[in-house]
């Protein structure tokens, strides 16, 4: 008689698992980072969200040019590229959004947006970077720096938000 698993006769085993750990501080919930390769191709841009760093790589070498350390757990997420060389990367649980120079890897600027940034933008044709909040909020801010230069208040809960030419669409799925 079978057990219902594929493959498998007999009675079920019971899995076997080691001596259950705790860590000091807990590491952040598994959401992945975000990978962005330049118009070019020649560069990407890696957010890590479990090392609080962010890698800048060089394709054609296939070498990794920068490390770029953010604050404990600044957990950084969405990567969007601007026009100017640089990565505007959102992080999750820092409040905020660094600007990152991709020549030299080096944070050029932060910027506090909201509690929670879950998406960013970059708007080519007006130069925005625009933030999407876990409150609601959708905060659009000068690549170039400064503070915020229009804030939106949406409903809860927003995930990303996207240009697609002179139209912002954000979403609230999960």
């Amino acid at each position: 008689a079978g057990t219902g698993f594929a493959g498998s006769s007999g009675s079920p085993t019971t899995p076997q698992v080691g001596q259950t750990h705790s860590a000091a501080d807990a590491p952040p919930a598994i959401s992945g980072g975000t990978l962005q390769v330049t118009p070019d191709g020649k560069t990407a841009v890696a957010a890590d969200p479990d090392r609080d760093q962010v890698y800048i790589v060089d394709l054609a070498t296939r070498t990794l040019t920068h490390t770029v350390p953010l604050n404990h757990g600044d957990e950084p997420g969405r990567v969007a590229l601007d026009d100017a060389g640089q990565a505007h990367v959102a992080l999750r649980r820092g409040g905020a959004f660094v600007t990152i120079s991709l020549s030299t890897g080096t944070v050029v600027a932060r910027r506090d947006v909201c509690a929670a940034p879950r998406g960013l933008a970059y708007d080519g044709a007006n130069q925005l970077v625009h933030v999407a909040c876990a409150d609601g909020q959708l905060v659009s801010f000068k690549a170039s720096g400064g503070g915020p230069t229009r804030t939106l208040q949406l409903d809860a809960d927003l995930r990303d938000v996207i240009v697609d030419k002179d139209v912002l669409h954000v979403s609230r799925f999960r």
